[in-house]
């Protein structure tokens, strides 16, 4: 009953995807980012998801041809416009369940806020919906759907509900960096992936990896696209020192209004994924 009624409720909210994982798939997750650590009495996390447009991955795809704007269409409608949906949809949901069912019901926000200093979310939206059964988490970082690869952005709620599960994902392996000789880290602007180092989580009895990723490098390289102010030749610079104090220095330094929500502006390791590239057919 109650996932029919989620799935009525995800249907009625745009929601493209949805899953659901018991707390016992967290077991192995930080101390800190644990369902029971924001809900004592957390049973179930339920994993949303909505798919990124197609025209918003291809105007920055122009953005990377030298064509200037399209970076601010994939921002707000490949970022920005498709987060807020995933707030609506999340508040929609734990209010639904605390209204119908009783069960205290926690939204976690897709993106922002976040802890800056640590650059870590309530819980991370990836691997909840890992957990959920919507895909694995590509050398990249980043959740790949088996029907979109990673266009999709994902939110999340917790709840003191026991609902049944869905299954893990159960098909090929979705990256393969043996095939596409790691594309994701050549193709970062930054060198913020490692091509060696990994970073290794269990679900469940289920290992997964992930390349090590420099997330301040990251941010830094969504700073500068968005701060015309910072000159070619100081960001040539920085890049060829590669030293992390240049890089926190970049980042404190650039005034621009919208760098708080930057951090995955370059998007290259999603768009230009394979996985993605093949099922959405840009």
């Amino acid at each position: 009953m109650v996932l029919s009624d989620i799935e009525e409720l995800a249907k009625k909210l745009n929601i493209d995807f949805w899953g659901v994982a018991s707390i016992e798939r967290f077991n192995n997750a930080p101390m800190g980012r644990k369902p029971t650590d924001i809900l004592f009495n957390a049973k179930s996390v339920i994993a949303i998801g909505i798919q990124i447009p197609k025209g918003a991955l291809v105007a920055q795809m122009r953005f990377y041809e030298g064509y200037d704007p399209g970076k601010f269409v994939y921002l707000h409608y490949g970022v920005q416009i498709p987060n807020t949906y995933l707030e609506i949809a999340s508040i929609n949901i734990s209010r639904f369940l605390e209204k119908e069912y009783g069960w205290v019901s926690v939204p976690l926000p897709p993106s922002q806020p976040y802890d800056r200093a640590n650059r870590l979310g309530v819980m991370s939206v990836r691997h909840i919906a890992c957990a959920a059964g919507l895909g694995e988490i590509g050398w990249n970082n980043l959740m790949i759907h088996p029907e979109i690869g990673c266009a999709v952005r994902y939110g999340g709620v917790v709840t003191e509900g026991e609902i049944k599960q869905t299954m893990l994902y159960g098909g090929e392996p979705l990256c393969r960096p043996d095939k596409c000789g790691r594309l994701c880290v050549r193709e970062c602007p930054i060198g913020a992936i490692s091509a060696t180092e990994s970073v290794g989580f269990e679900i469940s009895d289920r290992n997964f990896c992930m390349g090590d990723m420099d997330k301040i490098y990251c941010q830094a390289l969504s700073v500068l696209e968005l701060d015309s102010s910072l000159s070619k030749q100081r960001w040539t610079k920085i890049v060829e020192e590669r030293t992390r104090e240049n890089i926190v220095s970049l980042i404190n330094e650039t005034q621009t209004p919208m760098k708080r929500t930057a951090t995955r502006l370059c998007g290259k390791c999603l768009i230009l994924c394979p996985v993605t590239r093949t099922k959405m057919r840009i």
